[in-house]
């Protein structure tokens, strides 16, 4: 009976039988004669993965074939964002406002409106609607004039709506429950907190400073004029020399109730206001 031989394989040294010469101790396997080359047996295998940032060179590995070999894929380091800026480029190049200033957005609707009394029980219904208008309309400062408010009722109608609105408020102390005017600021719109006001005729005119777009800051002038034509013109002198002996710095916006008409026609009847 013939009994087939192994295959003989290469390095092994010819046809001799690999149990010859070989002790009883011996495991099978332990004897270089009977392994296969380290060519014909090598099998490819995957570098373990550096950590980025590391040194680009690395060792070429065999692909199974003589003579043959193969490099792995290089990872590309990421970059890495300097200390103290974001990993999104879109946000390390947005100008970073400075600390503790409110980023308001790039427009700003500011309106003028004339609501002929807001302290009384009567009234006070009117504050309600003037927070949904100013909701509803994105206006971020709305000048107010015939408020007709005490201090005691701003402070009521700024715990009313706090965290909407804030009311700043300037009264004539003869006359507290007439004239008056206001500047409202929407708290969602504009840098409320960081705003200051210039009272300059007490229920009359008053100037509001507020930041606007991190680096500008915009002044404001509401105006609530006399209705009478001497008390009219008086007014406008007495607010040009306040601003001339005061040194007074030139409104961005100027709005309110002037109480005058540029052309006759706008009278009913028509005629002229006093020059």
């Amino acid at each position: 009976m013939d009994v087939s031989r192994p295959p003989i394989l290469p390095g092994t040294g010819g046809g001799a039988d690999p149990s010859v010469g070989r002790s009883s101790n011996e495991s099978p396997g332990s004897s270089h004669a009977d392994r296969p080359s380290n060519t014909a047996r090598r099998v490819a295998r995957l570098e373990p993965e550096r950590e980025l940032g590391t040194s680009n060179d690395e060792p070429a590995t065999n692909d199974g074939d003589e003579g043959q070999t193969t490099s792995p894929p290089i990872a590309t380091p990421l970059p890495r964002p300097e200390p103290g800026t974001s990993a999104t480029p879109a946000r390390q190049n947005r100008a970073q406002a400075p600390k503790g200033l409110k980023n308001t957005r790039a427009t700003l609707t500011i309106s003028s409106l004339n609501i002929r009394g807001g302290g009384s029980a009567n009234t006070r219904p009117k504050w309600q609607h003037i927070n949904q208008i100013m909701r509803e309309k994105e206006i971020g400062i709305l000048a107010v004039q015939e408020t007709h408010l005490k201090q005691t009722d701003v402070d009521e109608l700024n715990d009313q709506f706090c965290g909407q609105l804030e009311i700043i408020n300037s009264c004539d102390p003869t006359q507290p429950n007439a004239k008056g005017v206001a500047f409202v600021l929407n708290n969602r719109k504009t840098a409320w907190d960081e705003a200051s006001t210039n009272e300059i005729i007490p229920g009359r005119a008053i100037s509001l400073i507020i930041p606007w777009q991190r680096t500008s800051r915009l002044n404001v002038l509401a105006i609530y004029a006399p209705n009478a034509p001497t008390e009219n013109v008086d007014f406008w002198e007495t607010l040009e020399r306040k601003w001339l002996e005061d040194n007074l710095p030139v409104p961005d916006i100027l709005l309110g109730d002037f109480n005058l008409v540029e052309e006759m026609v706008d009278r009913l009847p028509a005629h002229s206001d006093a020059q």
